[in-house]
């Protein structure tokens, strides 16, 4: 068989093939719900930006945060939320700057889905 031959016979192969159906979430799932949560890029901005603290590392939590990225990895500013703030002029930035920051969008059976995050921000 010519390569010609066997690269349409392979062509005509692949449209055969379903595709993978994804549903349209119902809400936002929490990183506990999905195979992959979704994580910060690196360098997606500048300060100030959300981290992920293990306990015990002896961060003060000066601003904490709150929203959902969506599934193309953008945070909605719409769901941003300060949960506890000690520090106005950091929740300011992190208002301003939050359109800014970009993540790996969650994934749910091969899907991208909405994440809720909940994360201090550092300066």
């Amino acid at each position: 068989m010519n390569a010609l031959a066997a690269l349409a016979l392979l062509a005509a192969w692949s449209i055969t093939l379903p595709a993978q159906q994804c549903r349209p979430p119902e809400h936002p799932y929490f990183d506990f719900q999905v195979d992959r949560p979704a994580e910060l890029l690196p360098d997606s901005t500048v300060s100030p930006r959300p981290f992920h603290a293990r306990p015990g590392q002896g961060e003060a939590e000066r601003v904490l945060v709150q929203f959902v990225v969506d599934t193309m990895g953008r945070p909605d500013s719409a769901s941003f939320k300060v949960l506890r703030s000690s520090d106005p002029a950091l929740e300011e930035s992190g208002r301003r700057v939050e359109q800014r920051w970009r993540y790996t969008p969650a994934l749910l059976a091969r899907c991208n889905v909405p994440q809720l995050i909940q994360a201090p921000l550092r300066p």
